[in-house]
């Protein structure tokens, strides 16, 4: 092979590693986004669970 074609190869090579590093950046990302969400909503939804009842009482005073 001639020095171009290595170099060439060498630049492919190194930008599929940085894309590869790239979509696990992102489907971290997105999957702490998404957990994230679900925690705070089931949070929310334990809260108003256990304090819903209790609502009316805290308006009317």
């Amino acid at each position: 092979m001639e020095k171009k074609q290595i170099s060439e190869v060498a630049k492919l090579a190194n930008l599929s590693e940085r894309l590869l590093v790239y979509k696990t950046m992102i489907s971290t990302s997105y999957a702490f986004i998404v957990w994230s969400i679900i925690f705070t909503v089931a949070a929310l939804a334990t809260w108003s669970t256990i304090f819903g009842p209790w609502f009316p009482t805290f308006v009317k005073a």
